[in-house]
């Protein structure tokens, strides 16, 4: 099928809805195309809050310095900064639009106090809903959404992209977009690794797309962790906002019941950013004093099992379901990925180094830098969500759609149904498994060469064992998907090592146990990961 739009939008979370959203109050044509159904991806299953500059005692300086301190100081700066300047305004946006805040048992504005920020600004909203005024708003608004379709390539004509194509996985169908400027908002890599709180279609496709289109990445070495339930495994991966239950007394205890944090941070103990909670927990581990199941105990005893289902009613409902009451037996947790502070480069128009490709949520970097605060990525999703619908109609208006040669999109269609169609190779899910195994053993958390390089040249061979030779175990195009999706996980851990081995210094979540130090003579730069004649090169680059 060939569709023709003005705006294409490439994602299902907040970001993507939010730059439909925008660019809808034009008369331009906006299409959706999203590879779950709508809402998708990371956003409607977060269960944090959304920072914004919502009290007197707060202001936009404020919040900026620290963006900039929790990004170990190699934030692009303008889109820090205009990450705090905005953040009141797409707060408004979404109470307009529907999405319900807590109150306080006054009746005020519940503000809670993230971790590593110096005044309150975390709005949490009702039931962990941040997507229900966008789903609202998206449903009224004149946007065409074309779900479970998995975009596999973009579209260029000269230096410009121009569209993409991809698959409807439930029918096989073939699908060609043709767009006067595309959005990409396609989340985040999380399942590159065995434990995250990512859902299953975090694959990194967006960032291998944009790599193969010729756009740069910043940052990729930086992946965050996250307290992840560990066990039971019928809600592993479930992330608790751990902050938020420091906040109300909670505390972590090794498998050999030792409160083990005041070794590492003796006069803030548990109350660190999220950082330096999993680098100390995941030392736990590593040195064998974890639990059983390989994690620790965040004892959450001191909070009423009432106060959690009013104030966290996913954890609490979680647990409910298994009959266990978590303030009892704890929060059997280990660092699982959560967040990508890396991805695509943008300026503050959200634009890429390529015309007509703009990029906005978890697939750019830039905004966090070495580390991202708590809340600020669904405030983000926001205020570049409406950056990017705006300027991408702008670029819209100012160009006809152009035509890609009948030859590139098949040769593209060619690509994804010769995996279909294979039928001898190695399947797809023993080689997501392995990926998985060799990012976990040696590039998480604690990272040294030895291991890096290891993962290195483990990860390249399962890239040459696999190139012409992945297969699927049935005639599925679900199955289709996951292949397809596993060569993206592949190409996209190979950045992340290549980045990681790159930066020698321990910054943010980047820690490097052969180079403990923060080095600011050498590294107060970024990392620009990007594709010439079909290898991966990388510059440095001062802070912006």
């Amino acid at each position: 099928m060939s569709i023709k739009t003005d705006v294409l939008i490439i994602g299902g979370g907040g970001a993507a809805a939010r730059a439909a959203i925008e660019a809808s109050k034009s008369p331009v044509k906006v299409a959706m195309v999203i590879k779950g159904r709508f809402p998708s991806g990371t956003t409607p299953i977060a269960m944090g809050s959304m920072a914004a500059v919502l009290r007197d005692d707060d202001n936009p300086e404020i919040f900026y310095q620290d963006i900039i301190k929790g990004g170990y100081f190699l934030n692009n700066k303008k889109l820090a900064r205009i990450l705090a300047n905005e953040s009141k305004a797409v707060y408004e946006d979404l109470k307009n639009y529907g999405t319900e805040f807590r109150a306080s048992k006054k009746g005020a504005l519940y503000i809670g106090h993230p971790t590593g920020t110096s005044k309150p600004r975390a709005a949490l909203t009702v039931n962990h809903e941040f997507m229900k005024g966008l789903v609202s708003k998206v449903r009224e608004s004149p946007i065409e959404i074309y779900d479970q379709i998995m975009i596999t390539d973009l579209l260029k004509n000269n230096n410009s992209v121009v569209g993409a194509v991809g698959f409807k996985y439930t029918t096989g169908e073939f699908f060609s977009f043709s767009a006067k400027a595309v959005i990409l908002a396609t989340g985040g890599l999380g399942q590159i690794f065995k434990l995250t709180s990512m859902p299953p279609g975090a694959t990194g496709d967006g960032y291998i797309m944009g790599l193969n289109a010729g756009t740069e990445l910043i940052d990729i070495e930086f992946t965050q962790a996250m307290v992840c339930v560990i066990y039971p495994e019928a809600i592993r991966g479930l992330a608790p906002p751990f902050d938020g239950f420091v906040k109300f007394g909670a505390k972590f205890y090794n498998g050999l019941n030792e409160r083990f944090m005041e070794k590492y941070e003796p006069k803030k103990m548990e109350d660190v950013t999220r950082d330096v909670a999993s680098i100390c927990v995941f030392k736990e581990i590593q040195a064998g004093r974890g639990t059983s199941h390989g994690g620790v105990i965040m004892d959450i005893s001191p909070i009423p099992w009432s106060v959690i289902k009013s104030m966290m009613p996913k954890v609490y409902h979680a647990y409910d379901r298994l009959g266990i009451d978590a303030t009892k037996t704890g929060i059997e947790w280990a660092p699982g990925c959560h967040h990508q502070m890396g991805g695509l480069k943008v300026n503050e128009r959200c634009e890429t180094n390529l015309k007509g490709l703009y990029a906005v949520g978890e697939v750019v970097g830039g905004v966090h830098g070495a580390n991202r605060l708590g809340g600020n990525s669904l405030t983000a999703t926001q205020v570049f969500g409406k950056i990017a619908g705006k300027n991408a109609v702008d670029f819209a208006s100012s160009v006809s759609l152009k035509e890609v040669s009948h030859e590139i999109v098949e040769g593209k269609k060619k690509s994804i149904y010769d995996v279909f169609n294979r039928d001898t190779g190695i399947n797809y899910i023993e080689v997501r498994e392995t990926l998985k195994q060799i990012m976990s053993e040696n590039t998480w958390i604690l990272k040294n060469e030895k291991k890096l390089n290891t993962a290195l040249q483990e990860v390249i061979k399962l890239k040459e064992t696999t190139k012409n030779n992945i297969i699927i175990p049935e005639k599925s195009y679900r199955h289709l998907r996951g292949a397809l999706e596993t060569l993206n996980m592949i190409d996209v851990g190979e950045l992340v090592i290549r980045a990681s081995l790159i930066r020698t210094e321990t910054r943010g979540a980047h820690y490097r146990e052969d180079y403990p130090e923060q080095d600011d003579a050498n590294w107060l730069k970024n990392i620009i990961l990007y594709k010439e004649k079909n290898e991966v090169k990388f510059y440095l680059a001062d802070i912006e």
